[in-house]
């Protein structure tokens, strides 16, 4: 398994009452010993695109995002009765029709509507233009269900090598985990040895929890177990920029990816 460092922009909630008394969390770090080659080694990807500044899960918010010299894209999938699609939630809002599930209506049929948000997209559109850039795209399987016709839209793009299925329960990530080449992550709420012990009992590769400052104790465990580590937070506060960094993990996710990149050159 093949270590590197990654940081994945994302979405965030305060963490000052997460996992707080945790044997994972370590204030005693010495910040000395972090060397600027390991701050570039940290890679950005952008959650849901730039979704800071722009729609999330739309394709402006995933070029904005690669043009600003990250390494790859989080981007969540769904399915409307007849595509598999980029969208966070199970529905959309119309200005006239007011909420609308969309595994209900065919993708032109949701897009006609006025919606108050951006047309949706395909992933075949995504993958595109993610692909045009040599990035990585990181999958949230929101319906797992549909995992397979996802392989097989990133097969045919012969895009799984920089493809990352992600997800919350490991059972989802079956068809993918035994793919060549194809590598998956088990997403948490917070950095706990059961994820790690889940990852290594299903052969996933990465574990995702929720960035709790500088859980130290929790990378060394998953240095031990060859586990990459990636954190995923909603804050865009130069203080956790700072102590995730400080953390040394494979990857961090955080909306504001060029907040990050400038962060990490000013380091």
């Amino acid at each position: 398994m093949i270590k590197r460092r990654e940081f994945i922009s994302g979405f965030s909630v305060s963490t000052s009452s997460l996992f707080m008394g945790s044997k994972f969390l370590d204030k005693n770090y010495n910040t000395n010993k972090l060397e600027k080659n390991l701050i570039n080694d940290i890679n950005i990807i952008g959650h849901r695109g730039y979704s800071a500044k722009y729609q999330d899960n739309s394709d402006k918010s995933i070029k904005k995002a690669l043009n600003n010299d990250i390494k790859g894209v989080e981007i969540d999938i769904r399915k409307t009765r007849d595509k598999i699609v980029l969208n966070h939630d199970p529905f959309v809002i119309s200005k006239n029709k007011g909420y609308i599930n969309i595994s209900n209506y065919e993708l032109d049929e949701i897009n006609s509507y006025n919606l108050l948000s951006n047309n949706i997209i395909t992933l075949k559109k995504a993958i595109e233009i993610i692909k045009s850039y040599n990035a990585k795209v990181y999958l949230d399987l929101k319906e797992p269900e549909y995992i397979d016709d996802i392989i097989n839209i990133v097969k045919k793009h012969d895009y799984l090598h920089n493809s990352i299925f992600i997800a919350w329960n490991a059972s989802d990530l079956k068809s993918a985990i035994n793919i060549e080449k194809c590598e998956t992550g088990l997403i948490s709420l917070t950095p706990n040895y059961n994820i790690v012990n889940e990852a290594v009992k299903n052969n996933i590769d990465s574990v995702i929890p929720h960035y709790i400052n500088n859980p130290i104790n929790f990378r060394k465990y998953c240095d031990e177990n060859n586990i990459k580590c990636g954190y995923w937070f909603i804050s865009d506060l130069k203080s956790d920029f700072k102590s995730s960094f400080y953390s040394e993990p494979d990857f961090i996710i955080t909306n504001e990816p060029k907040q990050a990149i400038n962060f990490r050159n000013n380091f």
